[in-house]
């Protein structure tokens, strides 16, 4: 009876490792980056589950994934006031295997400062912003919502309560680059 109880927990176990499916986006940032935006990534990840899309936030270089989107996440906390004036951040999403984001943290700590935002807010709505024109491979902004080329003290104020919405527009181009072979239609 000992080795079939092991047997059948074995059998489950492999069975529920089996079901997981593979996340859509795989997020590698450095362990000191991970620890400092872990509430961050956490709101983040529920702004792409409200849509459908499995984000995993992994440690260390980025490995060959089987299937989905790898991004490498890199939070810069000394911006020379040169580089992208007045950006947040910046993505390259048509690099190699694994695309880029570079986040200006410096910058983000200070804006969420000045429109009195709390900074993990600010900054899942930057990364979300970021992983999402590395995931629709376009270089695009929308009128609304999470995707603004620039938000408004209204758009800061509205954050703190709830996440920005995700607008038609990024829905169908988010839904497009992780599933083209679906019929979709705008």
């Amino acid at each position: 009876m000992k080795g079939g109880a092991i047997t059948l927990i074995l059998a489950i176990a492999q069975s529920a490792a089996r079901q997981k499916p593979a996340p859509d986006v795989s997020v590698y940032l450095t362990a000191s980056e991970a620890t400092v935006s872990y509430p961050a990534k956490a709101m983040a990840s529920s702004m792409f589950q409200a849509i459908g899309v499995e984000v995993a936030w992994l440690s260390g270089e980025p490995k060959a994934a089987p299937s989905g989107i790898t991004v490498r996440i890199h939070l810069a906390v000394d911006t020379p006031t040169g580089v992208k004036p007045g950006a947040l951040a910046v993505s390259r999403p048509y690099a190699g295997f694994a695309k880029e984001i570079t986040v200006f943290y410096d910058r983000v700590r200070r804006l969420a400062e000045e429109t009195r935002t709390p900074e993990r807010i600010l900054l899942a709505h930057v990364l979300a912003h970021e992983i999402t024109h590395v995931i629709e491979q376009i270089d695009r902004h929308s009128e609304t919502g999470l995707m603004k080329e620039r938000w408004s003290r209204e758009d800061y104020t509205n954050m703190a309560r709830k996440p920005l919405p995700f607008s038609p527009d990024d829905l169908y181009w988010i839904r497009q680059r992780l599933n083209p072979s679906a019929s979709t239609h705008k």
